[in-house]
């Protein structure tokens, strides 16, 4: 059995270069020969091997990695667990991102991306430790920003940006600071929001079913940005971010699953590569969000509006 050396205290923390030839034995061979050339390197987000628990007494281990982003796009290179293998390299260009998702639980990170390369699907899922996840926001944030393209809502906010964060703020400051500290770019416009309490469906004290975490939908100029907190009973310790850039996003269908929830499935396309999105809202706060979604592919026009129409499915 291959033995694992796995650092511990702040060698396990994430931290970052801004050049390739810094970059740690393991990886920089392979960084080196799939980072484009002509693309210029912004900044390298390096995670040490981890370990993480795997049931009950196990252990998973995950190899070291890095994000190397560029102007256009992001190199991921992952080293092999195996000795005499080759380490695992993936290019996502930033105009074939469908979703980046962040997820933060005390000291668990989770980033994930998902697009398309060279006509195939592309995923893209690093593990990390968040007392460096100060180091990843920037680099996200830029990366976001250039999948945003040229797509952009051109209309006249039905509220004043101010507005609607004044509302948000009253019905949670955690959620509104969520959303202006991390999510929201000085480079959108906010439309909308609405923010979903958490679901849980009663079934005696011991039998709680969560239908669905918190949850705060962001609708603005540029994209579809998704706040949730972490499913499960002790939701205040974690965050989860989601965007995703309005270019890419095909299809919203409607679906009033049953009586205490709704669902809204956000289709995601690009050429190849498909990815659906559901989010669970009770029917009130689902009609409030499709009559937003609905407002705004009036304003820009529904015969060119780059918002796609709603399918409203039968209910069950």
């Amino acid at each position: 059995m291959t033995a694992f050396y796995v650092p511990k205290g702040a060698q396990a923390h994430p931290y970052r270069l801004t050049e390739l030839a810094d970059m740690p034995p393991a990886l920089k061979p392979a960084a080196q020969a799939a980072f484009p050339a002509d693309e210029r390197l912004d900044s390298i987000f390096c995670v040490p091997p981890q370990s993480f628990l795997a049931g009950w007494l196990g252990q998973r281990y995950v190899a070291e990695q890095a994000l190397l982003f560029g102007q256009r796009g992001v190199l991921h290179v992952q080293a092999a667990l195996e000795p005499g293998h080759s380490p695992q390299n993936t290019w996502l260009p930033a105009s074939g991102l469908l979703s980046a998702r962040l997820s933060i639980l005390l000291l668990y990170g989770c980033f994930e991306l998902t697009g398309e390369a060279n006509g195939a699907p592309v995923t893209i899922l690093v593990e990390f430790n968040t007392v460096g996840d100060h180091l990843l926001w920037p680099a996200l944030r830029r990366l976001v920003q250039t999948a945003w393209g040229a797509t952009r809502l051109d209309v006249v906010p039905r509220l004043p940006e101010r507005e609607i964060l004044t509302r948000l703020r009253r019905q949670s400051f955690k959620f509104n600071n969520g959303l202006q500290i991390h999510a929201l770019q000085p480079e959108e416009r906010l439309l909308g929001v609405v923010l979903q309490p958490a679901i849980w469906l009663r079934r005696w004290y011991l039998f709680n079913r969560q239908i669905t975490p918190a949850t705060l939908l962001a609708l603005t100029d540029r994209q579809i940005t998704i706040v949730e907190e972490q499913p499960g009973k002790h939701a205040e310790h974690g965050w989860i971010f989601n965007f995703f850039p309005l270019a890419g996003i095909t299809a919203v269908e409607y679906n009033p699953a049953a009586e205490l929830w709704h669902e809204l499935i956000f289709v995601l396309r690009h050429n190849q590569a498909t990815e659906q999105r559901p989010v669970r809202l009770a029917p009130e706060l689902a009609q409030q969000w499709v009559d937003l979604w609905r407002y705004y592919r009036r304003e820009t026009g529904a015969g060119g509006s780059i918002l796609p129409g709603l399918s409203i499915q039968e209910q069950i």
